[in-house]
């Protein structure tokens, strides 16, 4: 599993055993730690770093320096996986928007910061005692 591609591909192998239901499930509980700026799956536990506004907003981060990205963050491959499965075979998508899934590294950031965001900014409380 080197690519993005691959990883990605990893979790979809995985996820075709969950029904329709049960994958929407686990994508709301995924998507809600994005919301929520839960840091669940971001380096440091921080949704407000760098790299995640400057990815948010279609910036170019080659230049930076980060041990995170669309190649290694595994809740965006998760929930990239789930996204492409949801959206082909599960009838409760009908009621949802293309923009509600995750269906680029821009779109997994840009969820994630406005969950920072709405926060106030601010590290989650596991922070404090780290």
């Amino acid at each position: 599993m080197n690519t993005e591609r691959d990883r990605i591909d990893f979790f979809i192998s995985a996820f075709s055993a969950i029904d329709g239901a049960r994958l929407d499930l686990l994508y709301d509980c995924m998507l809600h730690c994005l919301r929520s700026n839960s840091g669940i799956g971001f380096k440091g536990h921080w949704q407000g770093d760098p790299l995640y506004i400057a990815s948010a907003k279609g910036d170019d981060t080659t230049d930076l320096d980060y041990d995170d990205g669309s190649d290694r963050n595994s809740l965006y491959h998760m929930m990239k996986a789930a996204s492409e499965l949801l959206w082909d075979r599960a009838p409760i998508v009908q009621t949802r928007t293309k923009g509600y899934y995750v269906n680029s590294w821009e779109d997994f950031c840009r969820i994630a910061v406005d969950g920072f965001n709405a926060t106030g900014g601010q590290r989650p409380i596991k922070q404090i005692w780290e």
